[in-house]
Parts: structure tokens; sequence; C-alpha cells
């Protein structure tokens, strides 16, 4: 598939994103963010930086919802550990 050829690792996925938003290209980081949960739901990761994506853009309500999903799989990967 495409998306996965495109990109071969999460670390590559969250780099670009983060190097987009430290360029102000907060609707690209988003798109790239979605790609990603979208192959890993599951990545806590993903979801806090899509949050601070939505915060940066101006999107508190987005942002919102996104850090409490982080959140959500953060207890969860803390749990599983246990």
């Amino acid at each position: 598939e495409f998306r996965r050829v495109l990109f071969r690792s999460e670390e590559q996925m969250l780099s670009l994103a983060n190097r987009l938003i430290k360029k102000q290209q907060y609707d690209a980081a988003i798109s790239i963010l979605k790609l990603n949960i979208e192959a890993r739901p599951n990545s806590s990761s993903a979801y806090e930086l899509m949050a601070r994506a939505y915060a940066l853009n101006g999107n508190k309500q987005m942002a919102e919802i996104y850090a409490n999903r982080s959140l959500t799989l953060k207890e969860k990967e803390k749990a599983d550990q246990n």
C-alpha cells in the first residue's frame, strides 16, 4: 500500500509532522498525523502530537479530544506494563 511505502515507520511520520508544526504548517501536519493514526490507532504519541497541532492551529475543541485520547492510551500502556 502506498502509505506504508511512503512512511516505513511511525518515527518517520511523527518526525515529519513535528517539522511541519515547527514551520507552522499545521494542516499538513494534521494530514500526516491522520494517516499515522489510521495505520496505528493505538499510538499515544500520534494523538499527543495531533492535539498540539490542533491547539497551535487554534482549534481547542479538537485539541482537547486528541489530548484526552492520548492520555487514555498512555494510561492503558502503563496498565499493560504492570
